[in-house]
């Protein structure tokens, strides 16, 4: 049984590492504001719902940032899932891969309009399922489409692609896509508040 100090220096260590990765996300959200879309990683209720959502044994993650969303897919992926986070910012790839050493997790630098590539370059059939945590609101209209392209030709028969938005005005470009779309939300204890917009193929 721990003891009640071992349950507070991990408590502590827990909250440490919390901070810097908010300071780290932080940061590199200041610097490219565009690009990340958020000041902050996403809450733990979001991660919950958007790893409820996006379960399955070969997982694609988009824009992963520090892990937060990557944690809550490593806890419901079996011991023979895997994993592809794809990051665009090398500073934040490094991170994520230092503090999440699990052999099942690939972190790779790279576009998401090129998905297809990485799957192929892996030697990865379709996926179960596409979780992205990118800003689509701050892209251009032809970078949405190409990724979200991508995105659906990546899954397999019943795959779901699983995204976070802060409104729902790209709605009609996510049907546009993707046969069936519906929404969960708004997820309230978010900040700001967030829906889970669910596509499938």
């Amino acid at each position: 049984m721990e003891s009640i100090a071992s349950m507070v220096m991990e408590g502590a260590a827990l909250e440490r590492k919390s901070w810097s990765e908010s300071l780290a996300f932080a940061g590199r959200a200041l610097a490219a504001p565009r690009r990340f879309g958020a000041i902050l990683p996403s809450g733990t209720e979001l991660c919950r719902v958007l790893a409820r959502a996006g379960g399955g044994k070969t997982l694609v993650e988009l824009g992963p940032g520090t892990g937060s969303i990557t944690r809550h897919l490593l806890k419901g992926l079996p011991m023979d899932g895997r994993i592809l986070a794809l990051e665009l910012d090398p500073g934040i790839a490094y991170l994520l891969q230092k503090r999440l050493p699990d052999p099942r997790l690939q972190v790779r630098i790279g576009d998401a309009g090129d998905l297809a590539q990485w799957l192929g370059s892996l030697g990865w059939g379709p996926a179960d399922a596409v979780v992205s945590g990118l800003p689509f609101q701050n892209f251009p209209k032809e970078v949405r489409t190409r990724i979200l392209t991508a995105a659906r030709d990546a899954l397999g028969s019943g795959g779901r692609f699983v995204a976070f938005q802060y409104g729902l005005r790209l709605l009609p470009e996510f049907r546009s896509v993707f046969r069936r779309v519906h929404v969960l939300g708004p997820v309230l204890k978010n900040l700001p508040p967030a829906y889970v917009v669910i596509g499938r193929p």
